[in-house]
């Protein structure tokens, strides 16, 4: 049943009982202690279906409505309508409700702080003793005159028990953020409260009439309170919470001057009226007041001052220590390890990919996988080891070492707990970490180990995804030689260093070329040609992509427009944009500049984007893609299947192409699975109306699969490797056999076995 079904059911059970109360007064005993049973059952059945993480304060609140019942149900059976006596033995049963029932609250208000905790309950007492005294001085004593002195001090009891579960529950109001499951305790305990007040004044002038309005505050209570257990935001009342510091706010500063005043004020009323009766009473809790508040102060201003140097010295988003910190911490341990202290271990850690999981999720997800980061790593610290977040996606570890290898060790599991998929609102996101370490084994002063650690992480970046290394002496070399390449693709970006190369796109029913896929390379002035695979990422690291990717959109598109005035209609021209170029403000409107510039029609460009650009429900990019699918420019999904990917985003989005990844198509020859897993790719494209252009054919056999699975296009080492805009316009008209560009990864075209370059008839555009 759902939760609002059990709710129903609750209060209509609640309301039964109560009309039973009140129509069968001969069945009063047994009704009035089925509310007391069904308020725990709510609690109880609360706990059950909500999972709280402490249980055990919600334990105590069931036993202390439990309590409070039995107390009710033994009242009506053992009581004497002709005795003259207020009290019996059953107020025993409540007075021990109130410290049970008061402890729960207390536990749910615990905020997690010790020193806020300690204050909560500093504030919790100064509150109960005020409002005893005005409960007993205002409300109480002035009608107690003509009873005993026993039968006083037990109908004290009541409003001061009460007084004291109100306190507990304005400090669970202030330590907590407000939720529907507050709310009905405290509606509830105020009820309490003044039910029993009435009962105290009412019972000290006449004998005492069950089912009288008046008992509407006891059921109110306990149906209030089942009502909270059964809420499902009572399991956030046990959950620890981040919040704000309140110890200096207008509100606890409101309650300070409140509670010092309240016991002056009351004596100066009696002073006023010429009969003061409680002036030693009230001058004693006046002055507990007094230094209680006074100690509140004094502990809010060392809290205050202790606030502003842990976050000089902390992470305010993870609560991590920062840089300075670590480095604090760092130069210590290395001096001792010098003087025979532990071996002392540095992991620099990276996550992986985290630039692009911010873009396609948000930044707010992004927060979260950071603060979820930074929980595990402590949790995977000694006690005198260290984590610090250095800034962005990057962490650090300090770790004390029985022996220099240890350091491997640790670099794994730490890779293996940040490994384990993290759960957000009803996804799973896997976070990989690229991990750096060093030891003082390697290098002594703390900026060289430090420096060291960066080296391996560089080396475990370069690996691939969730990879760790240790630094050695020959990472130096390779890491000083990407330092220079980083140095000089700046300087490429700034000289116009690039070319491309493109690589046709045909039909497979007839091997036609209908399109050309635009790819970069960067003339390198020692290393001859690199392919993309050298820089790409690089180039993403050091901000050089959008430069990068405006200078291909602009070459291919002013190539596209060549081809098509010379032989129309010409092939289209495919060009990859990367997820941040995409989100460049005002990306649609450049190609659209493009186009108009060179004078190509939009629907002879097809931009090639990743699954990461469509995953994030941004409106820029949707209002992007609906810019350039209304303009006529045809979209394409690269590499299919090997991101997050989501089939939701092919209904979604204005996608007139999928390509399917080189990977799925090397062993289709192979591999049973890859074949029905393509084949099943292909399916869906066609069904949902989309073309479909295979990636990496370098047999005869992979084509024929592919045209048997229904595939119309693909491209591939069988029909050509890249070649240069000269060879393109050779291509084109057929008269050319020349190999592809020389790379230094490529090579010629006899280093690929499987490839042919054939004349290649140009063939009509895809619809």
């Amino acid at each position: 049943m759902s939760t609002r079904g059990v709710m129903a059911c609750y209060w209509a059970g609640m309301s039964g009982l109560t009309v039973g109360i009140f129509a069968l007064p001969s069945f009063r005993p047994l009704l009035w202690g089925g509310v007391g049973l069904l308020s725990a059952a709510g609690i109880v059945t609360g706990v059950m279906r909500h999972g709280p993480r402490r249980l055990w304060p919600w334990g105590l609140m069931a036993a202390g409505v439990l309590i409070s019942a039995t107390g009710d149900v033994l009242y009506f059976l053992v009581r004497d309508p002709s005795s003259t006596a207020l009290t019996s033995a059953v107020d025993l049963l409540y007075f021990a409700m109130f410290p049970v029932t008061t402890a729960g609250l207390l536990q749910l208000g615990r905020s997690g702080s010790a020193s806020r905790d300690r204050a909560g309950l500093v504030d919790t007492f100064t509150v109960t003793l005020v409002l005893a005294l005005l409960t007993w001085v205002g409300l109480a004593r002035p009608y107690m005159q003509s009873v005993s002195s026993l039968d006083e001090a037990v109908l004290a009891v009541f409003p001061m028990g009460d007084a004291l579960l109100l306190a507990a529950g304005v400090r669970l109001l202030m330590a907590r953020r407000r939720t529907a499951a507050i709310a009905l305790l405290m509606a509830g305990t105020a009820s309490r409260l003044l039910a029993d007040v009435l009962y105290a004044l009412t019972i000290a002038i006449d004998p005492w009439e069950t089912g009288t309005p008046a008992d509407l505050g006891w059921l109110a209570f306990y149906a209030m309170w089942g009502a909270a257990g059964l809420h499902p935001s009572m399991a956030r009342l046990t959950e620890p919470e981040a919040l704000p510091d309140r110890e200096l706010t207008a509100r606890r500063l409101l309650v300070l001057v409140l509670t010092s005043l309240a016991a002056p004020t009351l004596l100066l009323g009696e002073a006023v009226t010429g009969q003061v009766e409680h002036g030693v009473l009230i001058a004693l809790v006046a002055s507990i007041v007094f230094l209680l508040n006074l100690w509140r102060l004094v502990d809010a201003a060392n809290n205050h001052r202790r606030s502003l140097a842990h976050r000089g010295h902390h992470d305010t988003l993870t609560g991590l220590a920062n840089r300075a910190l670590f480095s604090d911490r760092l130069a210590v341990a290395t001096e001792q390890s010098r003087t025979g202290g532990p071996t002392v271990g540095v992991l620099v850690i990276d996550i992986d990919e985290f630039r692009i999981l911010n873009d396609t999720m948000g930044q707010s997800i992004g927060d979260e996988v950071l603060g979820e980061v930074a929980s595990r790593l402590s949790r995977i610290l000694g006690r005198h080891d260290l984590a610090a977040r250095f800034g962005g996606d990057e962490f650090a570890i300090l770790v004390l070492l029985a022996r220099p290898d240890d350091v491997e060790t640790f670099a794994a599991r730490t890779g293996a707990a940040l490994a384990v998929p993290i759960a957000f609102a009803g996804r799973e996101i896997v976070v990989t970490a690229s991990i750096g370490a060093a030891t003082t084994a390697d290098a002594e002063a703390p900026a060289d180990l430090l420096g060291g650690a960066d080296l391996a992480l560089q080396a475990a970046r370069a690996a691939g995804r969730g990879q760790w290394r240790r630094y050695r002496a020959e990472l130096l070399g390779p890491m000083v030689e990407r330092m220079r390449l980083r140095t000089e693709l700046d300087r490429a970006v700034a000289a116009g260093s690039f070319v491309l190369a493109y690589q046709p796109i045909v039909a497979l029913s007839s091997g036609a070329t209908v399109g050309l896929e635009a790819l970069v390379r960067w003339r390198h002035p020692t290393r001859g040609l690199l392919p993309p695979e050298e820089f790409i990422q690089l180039a993403e690291e050091i901000g050089q992509i959008e430069a990068i990717g405006d200078f291909v959109l602009q070459s291919a598109v002013t190539a596209a427009a060549q081809w098509h005035r010379a032989r129309p209609p010409g092939p289209y021209v495919s060009v990859n944009v990367s997820a941040r170029q995409f989100r460049t403000p005002g990306f649609a409107e450049r190609v659209d500049h493009e186009l108009d510039a060179a004078g190509l029609p939009p629907d002879h460009l097809m931009l090639e984007l990743t699954e990461s650009v469509l995953l994030r429900e941004e409106d820029q990019v949707w209002a992007e893609l609906a810019a350039l699918s209304d303009a006529g420019v045809r979209l394409a999904i690269d590499d299919f299947g090997t991101g997050f990917s989501s089939l939701s985003y092919l209904l979604q989005t204005p996608i007139d192409v999928i390509k399917v990844d080189k990977s799925f198509v090397g062993s289709l020859t192979t591999s049973e699975r890859q074949r029905t897993l393509v084949a099943g790719i292909v399916g869906l494209a066609l069904t949902l109306g989309l073309e479909v252009i295979a990636e990496g054919i370098e047999t005869a056999a992979d084509r024929d699969l592919l045209a048997e699975m229904g595939c119309p296009y693909g491209q591939g080492y069988l029909y050509s490797v890249p070649l240069t805009g000269a060879e393109v316009d050779l291509w084109l008209t057929g008269t050319t056999r020349r190999p592809a560009i020389p790379t230094q990864s490529s090579g010629s075209a006899a280093e690929y076995p499987h490839s042919r370059v054939t004349p290649g008839p140009t063939g009509t555009l895809p619809t």
